[in-house]
């Protein structure tokens, strides 16, 4: 696996990830044997891999599509490194993950993910991995240890459409209690992000791709395009066909499931123009870095 090359979307929440994941999906390179746009979050959880066991966590089941013997043959891989695991309490391996990243490969967590995505692989049926977790952003520098080949997908967006979709799943989710989030906190959590991108851009050249999201749905097949230049396969056009538009397949979000589109919303609909004014005026100079226009007057 560690010859491999997968693909990993990294970000942003909320910038349309999953409608990048489910165009991607369906090129013949990453189709698998159902659609299944779960997220992993593998790499935040992989120092405690002496807690996984049968059908958790069930994002890592979900993924495999509940194929239970796959994960089991996961965890049989994997076995001697949870006794590893479990000597040191996780806390102190997340805390010293984060300080000294060689621990994160001394604990031999690399092993751990490429287990992982080598069965997974198997039980999705694909010939090239793909997978979405917007938090591996932070861990940009461990998936490259763990596939040293590997390409990273970025897709961004204007920050009040950001800061839009936040507020409509909090409406339309009441379970989503992560979108309740305050303007000031948002615009720092947006500003870090695209801090880290850049950074993650300049150090890995041929490996990160930054995707602006109003590029992919105004001219998604010059943009699809692109992609498939970077990832080294051939432009599908198919990837840009719904066949079945459904938009109550999931009613939280009714236009994943259909046609990609060039406007979802108005942000003036979930805050008002103030409120809109002074996120610019916080955000105004990663704005210019991603060439952003306001939506408001300064």
């Amino acid at each position: 696996m560690k010859a491999t090359s997968p693909v990993f979307i990294v970000g942003a929440p909320r910038s349309g990830t999953s409608i990048l994941f489910r165009t991607l999906l369906k090129h013949p390179s990453f189709i698998c044997r159902e659609e299944n746009l779960q997220e992993t979050k593998l790499l935040k959880y992989a120092n405690s891999s002496h807690l996984f066991k049968n059908n958790q966590p069930k994002a890592l089941l979900f993924f495999m599509l509940n194929d239970t013997q796959r994960y089991q043959q996961f965890l049989d891989s994997i076995r001697p490194i949870q006794y590893l695991h479990k000597v040191i309490p996780s806390s102190v391996s997340n805390m010293l993950s984060r300080r000294l990243p060689l621990w994160w490969r001394l604990n031999l967590n690399p092993l751990v993910v490429r287990a992982y995505f080598y069965f997974a692989r198997q039980a999705r049926g694909c010939n090239r991995l793909l997978e979405k977790s917007p938090d591996n952003l932070y861990h940009v520098g461990k998936l490259h240890r763990a596939f040293p080949h590997c390409k990273m997908l970025f897709i961004y967006r204007h920050p009040l459409d950001v800061y839009a979709s936040y507020c409509k799943r909090k409406k339309n989710d009441p379970n989503a209690t992560w979108a309740d989030i305050d303007p000031d906190v948002f615009a720092n959590i947006y500003s870090t992000a695209i801090d880290r991108a850049f950074a993650c851009s300049e150090r890995y050249k041929d490996q990160f791709m930054m995707v602006k999201y109003e590029n992919f749905t105004a001219q998604p097949e010059n943009t699809l395009s692109d992609i498939c230049n970077y990832l080294h396969e051939p432009m599908q056009k198919e990837m840009l066909i719904e066949v079945n538009p459904d938009p109550e397949k999931w009613k939280i979000d009714p236009n994943l499931f259909c046609a990609i589109t060039s406007k979802v919303k108005n942000w003036q609909q979930f805050m008002p123009s103030e409120a809109g004014r002074q996120l610019e005026n916080i955000l105004c100079q990663d704005m210019e870095r991603l060439g952003y226009s306001r939506y408001t007057q300064a």
